[in-house]
């Protein structure tokens, strides 16, 4: 009677490459460099945004400018004040 001791090399060689395959598949569906892309990437749009708010804010309080409308990250700013006393031509 021969009695199985293990696996063979062949066996072994077999699940090696399948879970090289498993794996490399994982890695292309996470692809983790182009998650880093994109966290930096709205971490920039949201620092766009803030300082398109600050500046709206600043403009508001201290030249007495009013924002009339925000349009994505870019804030259109339009001066009614200066506009009238002729030192804003739009």
């Amino acid at each position: 009677m021969a009695q199985s001791r293990g696996f063979t090399l062949i066996e072994l060689l077999v699940v090696i490459a399948i879970l090289g395959i498993l794996a490399a598949a994982v890695l292309i569906a996470v692809n983790p460099f182009e998650r880093l892309a994109q966290t930096r990437d709205s971490g920039r749009k949201d620092s766009i945004s803030f300082l398109g708010r600050a500046t709206a804010i600043y403009y508001t309080s201290k030249l007495n400018i009013q924002v009339r409308k925000q349009v994505g990250l870019l804030t259109i700013l339009i001066a009614e004040d200066l506009q009238q006393t002729g030192q804003l031509i739009l």
